[in-house]
């Protein structure tokens, strides 16, 4: 099967053929750059999601992570069902720079874009934020945080990664972190971290009560836990 025959294929509508010859063509390799310039020219001229779709799937081949990225976005926008396509393509693959360089971009997005947050979380956000999160640079919680201040409540509230969001914004938005840690325990109740972070975050603030509040419950929850320990003997001498 020869390119051209793909290219055949998307010009006469039949998708479901091209696809099928797409993924024949990846797995053996079989499509080179010129190929991907093609495919790119003719998604650019009539934005087909179904040419996105197998635009996105040649690009994550090509380990053009970033590009692949704005082709999803641009799908997620369309609001069209994407079958046989995660973003995960992405997220898995991509270097710490690219995952870096698509975050600075999400943040870009949610001062421009029209997009709607509800599917940025469950499509995109979820999934790259523990990603971002392996990293060890500190720059990943000042992003983190970005994102979560450009976002609605509402929405922010419903995501899989309320603890990364909510450490990450204790670092410079402690009543965003105090909300989002709130939240987690609610679903959460027995989850220590965020336990004893509240309280990390009361204490800064000068409410001894709650810190002292939150690190017993850290501590109740984990015994052998130095950390939580300690702040709750720090507290309580603080209070006596």
């Amino acid at each position: 099967m020869s390119f051209s025959k793909v290219l055949e294929y998307i010009k006469n509508g039949n998708f479901a053929e091209a696809k099928t010859e797409i993924y024949t063509l990846l797995e053996n390799e079989a499509i080179k750059d010129k190929d991907v310039d093609t495919v790119y020219n003719y998604y650019n001229e009539n934005k087909s999601p179904y040419v996105g779709y197998i635009l996105y799937k040649i690009l994550c081949s090509k380990n053009r992570y970033f590009e692949s990225y704005n082709i999803y976005m641009e799908l997620m926008k369309m609001q069209v069902k994407k079958k046989d396509i995660t973003f995960r393509d992405v997220v898995e693959g991509a270097s710490d720079d690219d995952i870096v360089k698509i975050c600075k971009d999400i943040i870009k997005r949610l001062d421009e874009d029209g997009i709607v947050q509800s599917l940025l979380i469950s499509e995109v956000i979820d999934i790259i934020i523990p990603r971002l999160w392996e990293n060890k640079k500190e720059e990943k919680y000042d992003l983190i945080s970005q994102i979560a201040q450009k976002m609605w409540f509402g929405d922010l509230k419903n995501t899989q990664c309320l603890y990364e969001f909510a450490y990450s914004c204790s670092k410079n938005d402690s009543e965003l972190a105090k909300k989002l840690y709130l939240k987690l325990i609610e679903s959460e109740p027995a989850n220590s971290k965020a336990l004893n972070q509240i309280g990390l975050i009361y204490e800064k603030n000068n409410d001894m009560k709650s810190a002292q509040k939150y690190y017993k419950k850290a501590f109740d929850i984990c015994a052998d836990n130095d950390e939580y320990r300690q702040n709750l003997e720090r507290i309580y001498l603080a209070t006596r």
